[in-house]
């Protein structure tokens, strides 16, 4: 869009517009001190110059142009950008049509995820994910397109919409299981059902003789299934890790950092009368780790995402 200062005495404006490196050519002629320009080149420079005439004896007698302005026009940001009711399956996009493009770019933001990236392109105006691998919020943006020279220009991004889909809870109670015939492999937690403590064994043959990793825990703890190999629960349930009922922060456990909690400082805080324990590893079944410690009173710690944090007898706090 132009828009200039009028000049008096004179019957109108003539609009020049030159595109990328072609030259300035007539592009129209109006009363008016506004110009809106409705076939400017997406992806390039469109330079303007506008100049006063006055009609005299039939002719039009043109004034002088002492400056020009240019501009690279992108595609008008999406509007009206809507989430209809969601379900556990499903998201369903829809937003108002954009004119003169090609197409349109959908980035979402999944729930354990730090930022929105790249998730589907399409045509119309509308999109529903059906990839929703765990609950949690789900957010996203809509960014409309247009191919200029073999490259997509992208417009802007004036808001975004997001929504919660709810956990489907998947249980496996206590007993014994083979991953890859009975439960898929893969990451699990475990719950404890009983006020003592639970615990659960994974070994590559059922009689159990072949331990991988086992564990007594009071509240909940994660570990790694692979094909076949057998896990066998006492006083607790499964669950794959995508599936689990959301996890209490107020006590012991073992919190996968990026999901149950953030990557930070924490302090934990021995809670009982004998000594806490912490443990930082970079694997649920606690193989790879990183720091750990037998305390009293409290330790201060720093975990990152994608680390795992085990804490007996104590409580973690945000530094």
């Amino acid at each position: 869009k132009l828009t200039w200062k009028g000049v008096s005495n004179i019957d109108g404006y003539i609009i020049y517009r030159q595109v990328g490196n072609g030259k300035f050519e007539y592009r129209t002629i109006t009363t008016n001190t506004t110009f809106t320009d409705t076939t400017a080149k997406c992806g390039e420079f469109n330079y303007y110059r506008v100049y006063p005439y006055k009609i005299v004896n039939g002719k039009n007698i043109v004034g002088t142009s002492i400056e020009y302005k240019y501009a690279k026009p992108v595609p008008n940001p999406v509007s009206n950008l809507k989430i209809s009711k969601p379900s556990t399956n499903t998201i369903k996009l829809t937003w108002n049509k954009v004119n003169q493009v090609d197409g349109y770019i959908i980035y979402r933001q999944a729930p354990g995820e730090t930022k929105m990236s790249y998730r589907y392109i399409v045509s119309g105006t509308s999109f529903t994910d059906s990839n929703l691998n765990i609950g949690g919020y789900y957010y996203y943006r809509v960014y409309a397109y247009k191919n200029v020279n073999g490259k997509q220009i992208i417009s802007s991004s004036t808001n975004y919409v997001y929504t919660k889909i709810p956990k489907k809870i998947i249980k496996y109670s206590e007993g014994m299981y083979q991953a890859g015939k009975d439960i898929p492999a893969g990451e699990y937690i475990a719950i404890s059902n009983d006020k003592i403590s639970g615990y659960y064994s994974v070994t590559t043959d059922a009689n159990g003789k072949n331990i991988i990793v086992n564990n007594n825990f009071n509240t909940f703890s994660y570990l790694t299934i692979s094909d076949n190999q057998y896990v066998t629960l006492h006083r607790a349930d499964l669950y794959p890790a995508a599936n689990a009922p959301d996890l209490s922060t107020d006590g012991d456990g073992q919190f996968k950092v990026g999901v149950d909690i953030p990557a930070g400082t924490y302090t934990i805080t021995c809670t009982g009368d004998s000594m806490a324990y912490y443990a930082i590893t970079n694997d649920a079944n606690r193989k790879d780790i990183v720091a750990n410690d037998n305390f009293r009173g409290n330790r201060i710690v720093t975990v990152e995402n994608g680390q795992y944090l085990t804490v007996h007898r104590g409580k973690i706090t945000k530094r």
